[in-house]
This record gives C-alpha cells, structure tokens and sequence, in this order.
C-alpha cells in the first residue's frame, strides 16, 4: 500500500504544468495552438491548423525560436 502512495506522489509530483497554459491565436489562414508567453512568443510545442482545423503543421520553439524540424502533414 506504501508503494502505491508513493507511487502516486512522484507522479503527481512530476507534472510541470507546461501545457495547461495553451491558447488558440487566429492568423489571416491559419490558427496556433501554443503556449505564448508575453502573449506572443511561443514556448514549447506548436500546433498550426487551417482554417477548416485541420493539423498541418507541429514545431517546437524555445523563447520563441524554433527549436527543431518542423513536422508538416
């Protein structure tokens, strides 16, 4: 039973909360599904759908540059 606790504990524990921050932000053809610090520099993992809210795009930005490949679909 003490395992179990301890078990829940760390994984409660681990949460960051990073993502509970996310907002949708419309461009002109497409929306961003981001956390934006500052209400303007993307932090962390970027969604981008069409207008239809199709995913067509993911990159990862750290301090608001991208910080890796972009992944379209």
């Amino acid at each position: 039973m003490k395992c179990i606790f301890v078990y829940a504990m760390v994984l409660c524990s681990c949460n960051n909360g990073k993502n509970q921050n996310l907002t949708i932000r419309q461009f002109k053809n497409y929306s961003v599904l981001a956390n934006f610090e500052n209400d303007s520099i993307i932090e962390g993992v970027a969604k981008f759908y069409t207008m239809d809210k199709v995913l067509f795009k993911i990159e990862n930005y750290k301090n608001g540059i991208k910080n890796s490949v972009s992944i379209d679909f």
